[in-house]
């Protein structure tokens, strides 16, 4: 008997830890949990392998990780580089990953998958924060998936080719200026 309580109460602990410990180190936007909130752009800058502007020009699903997830792979054709001109140039064409798929007939950027990520619209420009994905095969070309899930989109204010980017958004978390411009974009 007082081997039952002694080992309810161990469970008790146990689980207890594990819980306040898995509490304060992630923040969950929808499905998808993060470790990190940025309370600046220059902290997500920090972290951001390379910093482009671009369009999506096509998308594809994956299950390539073996572990039978689905990512959904945007073709990105880059037209501005504010970070990282050493590993991307101007008209390189890498690829963006991002975890889970869109649901089908969906097309809006605001509109989450089944994963709770906001996926790039083909044809939309955008100004992306990326992450070298290290796990990318030589012939698989350059791929990074967007630093903080979604944090990392800002998507062009305008039409016109503006320097002007809005927070794709705004309610993940983070602390972040909901517009930024080219020269503003390393914080």
């Amino acid at each position: 008997m007082i081997i039952a309580r002694v080992s309810r109460i161990a469970v008790l602990i146990a689980v207890g830890a594990c819980l306040i410990g898995l509490g304060g180190c992630s923040h969950t936007t929808s499905a998808i949990s993060r470790e990190t909130l940025y309370n600046s752009l220059q902290a997500m800058a920090d972290d951001s392998t390379v910093i482009v502007i671009g369009t999506p020009t096509s998308e594809r699903v994956a299950s390539d990780t073996g572990d039978n997830i689905d990512f959904t792979l945007d073709t990105f054709v880059v037209d501005t580089v504010v970070k990282g001109q050493q590993t991307v140039e101007v008209h390189d064409t890498i690829t963006v990953r991002q975890t889970g798929t869109r649901p089908a007939g969906t097309t809006n950027t605001k509109t989450s998958g089944q994963s709770g990520v906001l996926f790039l619209d083909l044809g939309t420009r955008y100004l992306l924060y990326l992450t070298a994905w290290d796990d990318a095969s030589e012939d698989s070309g350059a791929q990074y998936y967007i630093t903080g899930v979604d944090a990392g989109i800002y998507v062009a204010s305008t039409t016109d080719g503006s320097d002007s980017f809005t927070r794709a958004n705004p309610d993940s978390g983070d602390t972040l200026p909901d517009s930024v411009t080219i020269q503003g974009a390393l914080g």
